[in-house]
């Protein structure tokens, strides 16, 4: 069955870290093939709007400027408010009651992140949550982020959570990931992966439970027993119809212990070496819809029905996600499930152990994934 992608679709993406908007400032962005302008007015609250003014078409974020809570175009001094509406003409006294307004889009800060709904009608959907670990005092405070700008479309990156034995094959992991659970409630995507992970204190148990809010929010929690635990947000933004950006934001666990301070900053390096692994299958590989899966490949098929509700069209369609702003929830007419899908209990796409003699890692790929662990524990005090 296929599943087509939509290169933009519906619900939040990160416009930017909040704390990197000063009041006052205006930024002109590219976003989901279009042009943007994002603001901050004089009172803190953060705008995103279409750029071009309704007079002549100047575009308001060169040149712009905030004017109390207006934003002023450079052309003819037109205003307008955070909503896109014109709120001042000043060398005119015409009725601004029947002008048009520039789009708006709702913006919202969550993880300390600006986040903007995309949709065709700009009506929010769902809320998003907080990334759990940053209210915990157990936890670093303070994102470490790296960023990748990669020509492909979002789902490749989602997929990439739950692709078991790329994990393996590509990334050098020891063994074939186990899938613990999947499950979708609307547009929340929940699983569990286990695998075996080589270290010096020997090999561990490892588990990463990945959480996505939409096609463009979510995080992962990776936890090596007893030697170490990360967390990183994700963010997806889409820029064009095959480019993107995506953004892991790190939080460590803290810990007094030296050893395992290391081999948490090596598994945060791991983790990026890994990502910029795969940045060269994303560039040059097709997207294959319908996919051919084998046993053992992950929640692939799950994952693509589950990316299917975020399309614009289907947004529009009776089956697509309806706002629930009262109670906070809001989600897909999907199927839920409390555990394994069905293409797991029919045996492709799922966690289910590979076939006898399912390979090796290839040699260039054994070493690397062992060596930023390695090197932390072997590395001397104060190199």
């Amino acid at each position: 069955m296929e599943t087509p992608v939509d290169p933009f679709p519906v619900g939040w993406f990160s416009l930017g870290q909040a704390a990197g908007l000063r009041a006052g400032e205006v930024r002109p962005l590219r976003q989901h093939g279009r042009h943007l302008v994002l603001w901050r007015d004089e009172s803190g609250e953060a705008h995103l709007l279409d750029p071009y003014c309704v007079h002549l078409g100047a575009h308001l974020g060169y040149g712009g400027q905030v004017v109390g809570n207006t934003l002023r175009c450079p052309f003819h001094a037109w205003r307008y408010d955070g909503d896109g509406r014109c709120a001042e003409i000043p060398y005119s006294d015409r009725s601004l009651t029947n002008l048009p307004a520039v789009r708006g889009y709702p913006v919202q800060e969550h993880s300390g992140q600006l986040m903007a709904w995309f949709s065709d009608d700009g009506v929010p959907r769902w809320r998003l949550p907080e990334l759990p670990q940053l209210a915990d005092p157990g936890w670093t405070s303070v994102f470490e982020t790296h960023t990748w700008e990669v020509p492909t479309v979002w789902r490749e990156i989602a997929e990439n959570g739950i692709d078991l034995t790329h994990f393996h094959y590509l990334h050098g992991v020891e063994g074939i990931s186990e899938l613990v659970f999947s499950s979708t409630e609307g547009p929340v995507w929940r699983s569990r992966c286990e695998h075996m992970v080589r270290t010096p204190l020997g090999s561990r148990p490892a588990s990463f439970d990945y959480e996505l809010h939409g096609p463009g929010y979510g995080w992962l929690r990776f936890t090596i027993e007893g030697a170490a635990e990360i967390v990183f947000l994700i963010t997806i933004v889409p820029i064009e119809v095959r480019l993107l950006e995506l953004t892991f934001h790190f939080l460590r666990r803290i810990t007094d212990d030296p050893g395992r301070q290391e081999m948490t900053g090596a598994l945060v390096r791991e983790v990026i070496d890994q990502i910029t692994d795969d940045v060269p299958i994303w560039t040059h590989k097709i997207i294959k819809d319908p996919p051919m899966l084998a046993r053992g490949d992950g929640p692939i098929a799950q994952l693509r029905r589950w990316s299917a509700s975020f399309s614009r069209a289907e947004m529009s369609g009776p089956h697509g996600l309806g706002p629930d702003l009262a109670t906070g929830r809001g989600g897909a007419v999907l199927p839920r499930s409390g555990g394994l899908s069905s293409d797991l209990a029919a045996g492709y796409g799922g966690g289910l152990p590979a076939e006898p003699g399912g390979g090796s890692v290839p040699p260039r790929r054994q070493p690397r994934a062992d060596r930023a662990l390695t090197a932390a524990a072997h590395r001397e005090p104060g190199e």
